[in-house]
């Protein structure tokens, strides 16, 4: 008898190509986002670093496991893996714009930043949080397709 065919048929063949492109997206901008708080004058590079990790992520769910399109036919389970790895990146992103927004409001008043260095920095967070609302539920989907490979 056939299996029915799920809607997510490219990354369950090789769900370690889109591990490593998440991740691949997430470590530039995570050194990015810690420049550009950390460090004021280094800004632009911290930017740059977070600006490449976004052009990488934008990609994730257009080309990646999160792909709803298709000529397949999704199942119930497809879904709810799907829901609960964008709850993960929703969850991610809610918690890093709280703890970066303290962070820079602490930053901001100990060193008395001007109004430009806040304004940079809060770019800099602003990509960081679409960066992680990218990459973090594919990496979900394909860490949890290589547990589903073990059994």
């Amino acid at each position: 008898m056939m299996q029915p065919e799920s809607a997510m048929p490219r990354f369950a063949q090789s769900p370690i190509l889109f591990r490593w492109a998440a991740i691949l997206a997430l470590l530039p901008a995570t050194a990015g986002i810690v420049i550009a708080i950390g460090w004021p004058q280094f800004s632009e590079i911290g930017f740059a670093l977070v600006a490449g990790g976004l052009a990488l992520a934008v990609w994730l769910p257009l080309i990646g496991p999160l792909r709803l399109g298709g000529t397949r036919i999704a199942d119930e389970f497809d879904r709810m893996i799907q829901t609960r790895a964008w709850l993960a990146g929703c969850a991610a992103a809610s918690f890093a714009a709280v703890m970066g927004l303290l962070l820079l409001l602490g930053l901001a008043m100990a060193g008395n930043w001007e109004r430009l260095t806040l304004l940079l920095a809060l770019r800099s967070l602003l990509s960081y949080l679409i960066v992680l609302l990218s990459a973090v539920p594919c990496l979900v989907i394909t860490s949890g397709a290589s547990a589903d490979e073990d059994d």
